[in-house]
Parts: C-alpha cells; structure tokens; sequence
C-alpha cells in the first residue's frame, strides 16, 4: 500500500519521532564519515530525509525511490532549501544508475519495503564504486518495537507495516558483508517525552548492554 507523505512527514514532529530520527542519524552519519565532495545515493529516499542532510553536509546527492508521490515532496523540499539534489523514481531491484557511479550508497527504513532483498543488495553493489561504502538502517526484528508493528499491523487495515519484512544482523549479514553494526533506539512510541529524554541520554549504555535489542538496526558494509 502507499504511505500517506503527510502523514510521514508529520511523524518526525512527534516527540518519539523527533527523539528516534536524532539516534538514527547520529548512527548513520558516523558510520558515513565525511561525505563532503562525495558522490552518494540515498536508495528509498521517501521525502528527502536523509537525502537533504547529505546535501547540506556537502555531498553530491542522487535520491531514488519508487514513489512518485514521495518525490515530488522531497522535490519541493530540497528547492525550498535551495539545495541541488537529483531525484529519480525507481526500485531497488533493478535501479536505472549505471555500475560504480558513487562513493556511497545510504538506505533507512526502506529495504524492510523491497520485494527482493537479495536482489536489491546486488544492484547496491553494483552500483557503487568497487572500494564503496554500504550504511543501511532498518526496524529491528529482534526489538520489542519491531514486534509490536508487526502485531498492531494484523488489526490495522491501513498500516503501513502490513507488508513490510523486518531484518535482524543476521538477515544483513546473508546479504551484505557487514564491518561495523550497532542498534539505537530503546524507548517506545507512547512514552512521554521526559521518559524519552532519559531514554536519549541512556541509549550509549544501553546499546552496550542490549547490542541486539535496539529498535533500528545499522550496518556498514563494504563491496
């Protein structure tokens, strides 16, 4: 089914939304690195998320998806910040780029909506440099969080999730070869945002000790 994109972008202004993109990014960019003058393509883009923070940090960014609806927002957003992105529509299982074209190549909270996994981790490959850099982000399937949408999406005819195909390190690692993995985000959607706060500022100790648990999951992984 197509996920509303206001009601998306909507998400990233309530309290857990906020409190869960600050964790993911600071756990995507550091296994990014610099990405200034880089060539990188943010797979699944939806409205631009990652796609305008990679062009503020000074990467040259291509933004594909397979939502035409997405991109037309991400569109709007990148112009109305004045930044130059290319967006394309596409799946990730037969991607329109040719082989080797970036440096990079960023997913989060995509692949859990592709129709062939296996697939997709081959054209990610191809489509990045031989020495290229792989960061992927997904919902957990070993978290409490990852478990409670895959319930709450049986009763909901609507949700989002319904479909969607949740990964673990283990999954990963029978795609991509994995360097470098770490979960984040150990509070859930209804906590109110003074539990959220203590959550944040807890997540380093909690990520030690809970590794698997988190409920996003990044990888870093090399051609």
């Amino acid at each position: 089914m197509s996920i509303n994109t206001k009601k998306y972008d909507e998400w990233f202004c309530t309290p857990f939304g906020a409190y869960a993109d600050r964790l993911e990014k600071s756990l995507i960019f550091r296994y990014l690195g610099d990405v200034r003058g880089k060539r990188i393509l943010d797979l699944g883009c939806g409205t631009g998320n990652y796609a305008i923070e990679l062009a503020r940090r000074g990467a040259i960014v291509t933004g594909i998806d397979a939502s035409m609806d997405m991109l037309d927002t991400a569109m709007e957003k990148a112009k109305a910040a004045g930044l130059q992105i290319a967006f394309l529509e596409g799946r990730a299982e037969e991607m329109p780029l040719k082989a080797g074209s970036f440096d990079a190549l960023v997913s989060v909270t995509a692949c859990e909506f592709f129709g062939d996994m296996r697939m997709a981790a081959g054209e990610m490959k191809r489509v990045i440099k031989p020495d290229g850099k792989i960061v992927i982000g997904t919902i957990n399937k070993l978290s409490l969080y990852g478990v409670e949408k895959k319930i709450s999406s049986i009763y909901k005819k609507e949700s989002s999730y319904r479909n969607a195909r949740f990964n673990s390190i283990f999954e990963m690692r029978r795609f991509f070869d994995v360097i470098k993995w770490k979960t984040t985000i150990f509070a859930l959607p209804w906590m109110p945002k003074r539990v959220l706060a203590v959550f944040e500022k807890s997540d380093l100790p909690l990520s030690l000790f809970l590794k698997p648990c988190g409920a996003f999951l990044a990888i870093e992984a090399r051609n």
